[in-house]
């Protein structure tokens, strides 16, 4: 599951995520900012570190791979694409 998927899902707000992962605001848009953009890496990817601060704040329900590459996260089966 995306970031950004994950935020929707839980009802999250940037502010109160961010805060969650020891971030600011602005840093946590820039990361979702780049992970819309499919292929291309505009705005930041995350530091290994809060990747994997994210997997543990989601409780693995965004994987390392798709913290730390957001931009080449395919879509699952259930959002209509295929991995």
């Amino acid at each position: 599951m995306k970031l950004h998927e994950y935020m929707m899902t839980t009802g999250a707000t940037q502010t109160d995520f961010a805060r969650r992962l020891g971030v600011s605001q602005s840093y946590l848009s820039e990361i979702l900012a780049t992970e819309r953009q499919s292929g291309r890496v505009r705005g930041r990817r995350p530091s290994p570190e809060l990747a994997m601060r994210i997997v543990e704040v989601t409780g693995g329900q965004v994987s390392l791979n798709e913290a730390l590459f957001p931009h080449l996260a395919v879509k699952s089966k259930d959002d209509g694409g295929s991995r």
